[in-house]
């Protein structure tokens, strides 16, 4: 047999097919499925990103709702005993009465209607009397469901005065739930 010596041109073109054989083996064994890889990564993210956002509009949606229910519903802590829940809501009544600027002249506890009232539970009923003008009493009305004690006006009269038109005299009947074994003083 005989051997040949290869030419240079011949050397540099075998060097060049190994190295192109090479680079077409390294694409298709590293290259192209770490690409593959990161194409389904890039993708999965893409879809748990939209998700995320999904949920993050849906909570922030039922924060709103949430917040919105709040305002329209009192705040109500729950019924301690007669005593002390009857206390509770004529300090908060006082002290709205106080920023109406409303001048009372009596608060009392008096007795009511108990039909309608949870077995566990007694109504505790705070009356006030007073004078104020049509924008005070309308600015407690709006400030009532503010007090975490109050439950719901059980009577409202306003009078006007037969000679000052503008000055009204307000009877004002506010209601709390109490757990039972306590007496208002």
């Amino acid at each position: 047999m005989m051997t040949r010596a290869l030419s240079e041109r011949e050397k540099r073109t075998i060097r060049l097919s190994i190295l192109a054989g090479a680079a077409i083996c390294m694409y298709f064994v590293v290259l192209e499925p770490t690409f593959g890889v990161l194409g389904r990564s890039r993708r999965e993210l893409k879809s748990e990103r939209a998700r995320l956002e999904k949920l993050l509009s849906e909570t922030s949606g039922d924060q709103q709702r949430s917040k919105r229910l709040a305002e329209l519903v009192p705040v109500f802590e729950q019924p301690r005993d007669a005593d002390e829940q009857g206390r509770l809501l004529r300090d908060e009544i006082t002290k709205l009465l106080g920023k109406s600027g409303i001048g009372v002249r009596s608060l009392a506890f008096v007795r009511g209607d108990l039909s309608g009232v949870s077995a566990g539970l007694e109504k505790v009923l705070l009356q006030c009397r007073g004078r104020c003008n049509y924008e005070a009493a309308l600015n407690l009305l709006s400030q009532l469901k503010t007090n975490p004690y109050y439950v719901g006006i059980e009577e409202l009269t306003l009078t006007a005065d037969a000679k000052k038109r503008e000055e009204l005299e307000m009877v004002l009947t506010v209601s709390t739930f109490a757990g039972k074994g306590g007496q208002v003083r």
